[in-house]
């Protein structure tokens, strides 16, 4: 199968790392869904801001295409970081370029769902 946003093979589809949560609160349930490119994991954004790629939070599974777009429907809020996490974002409409701020160099969101 082949990537429709990428032009590599879903077999072949290791740049994103896919990470959910549920936070549950009072009356509140949320299910958070984090992508981040593995290879910003552990890494400095911006020595200015102090921004930290903290491993224990954006660093989750590989993931083919498929299964990233579907833990996407089921999320109500999405918090991603880096061009590729960005680009399939973007590629399959569910974020405009509008929403997107840059830490450093790095393109970074987060959607909440209301």
């Amino acid at each position: 199968m082949h990537c429709m946003w990428c032009k590599k093979t879903d077999k072949n589809f290791k740049m994103i790392l896919l990470k959910t949560r549920k936070i549950i609160r009072p009356g509140l349930e949320e299910n958070l869904i984090v992508l981040c490119d593995r290879k910003l994991i552990g890494k400095t954004l911006d020595k200015e801001v102090g921004f930290f790629v903290e491993p224990n939070f954006f660093k989750g599974e590989e993931k083919g295409i498929n299964e990233i777009l579907d833990a996407l429907k089921n999320s109500t809020i999405i918090n991603a970081l880096g061009k590729e996490s960005i680009k399939l974002l973007l590629d399959n409409n569910i974020i405009s370029k509008e929403n997107v701020i840059n830490i450093g160099k790095t393109p970074h969101v987060q959607v909440f769902h209301v």
